[in-house]
């Protein structure tokens, strides 16, 4: 029973530290996105 509950943790563990790091992923590729295009309208707000 004991080891029940601890494979369930760990799987708990498992599938939050992938949610944190999708997260983050999605995170930072919008982050990446939002530069990029404000990096190009400053670029054509210049010439």
């Amino acid at each position: 029973m004991r080891n029940m509950g601890t494979d369930l943790f760990i799987n708990a563990h498992a599938v939050y530290s992938y949610a944190k790091v999708s997260a983050l992923t999605r995170i930072a590729s919008a982050l990446l996105l939002s530069i990029t295009i404000f990096l190009g309208w400053i670029d054509v707000y210049i010439r």
